[in-house]
């Protein structure tokens, strides 16, 4: 397993409580493929993200969206969660106070002690990391 999925794994254990699990669903949900009133989709090549967004989506909206594994060329396989259901769509723009296609981050929702899971969130949509005893990458 590598590094940044190492870390992945680390955030994922580290999220437990009620408000923490909504804000990180947040953070994922602002930086994930598509977020339209028509389609929101979430991909990833880490299996650790993507079982984590399935989870939370499954604990914050009370629905479990499908899953689908999508083999690249290159061998690297695609984790990706496509949800087309208006009303659920509608659910999640009700609930996280969202504006049509406008992915702007509304503070007032993420309680204070939650910042820190809701930038988790953004890393476990879109993050990576170098392992600090190898040469750094910028």
């Amino acid at each position: 397993m590598s590094f940044s999925n190492d870390v992945r794994s680390e955030i994922c254990s580290s999220i437990c409580d009620k408000e923490r699990r909504f804000a990180c669903l947040y953070g994922m949900l602002l930086f994930c493929r598509t977020l339209t009133p028509e389609h929101i989709c979430f991909q990833s090549e880490s299996r650790v993200s993507a079982e984590f967004f399935g989870k939370l989506f499954k604990n914050v909206f009370k629905v479990s969206p499908d899953c689908n594994e999508n083999a690249r060329r290159d061998g690297i396989v695609l984790y990706s969660y496509d949800i087309y259901d208006k009303k659920l769509i509608s659910e999640v723009y009700s609930t996280y106070k969202l504006i049509d296609s406008v992915r702007t981050i509304n503070s007032e929702i993420i309680v204070t002690n939650s910042i820190g899971e809701f930038t988790a969130g953004i890393f476990l949509s879109c993050g990576s990391v170098n392992d600090p005893a190898k040469e750094y990458h910028l």
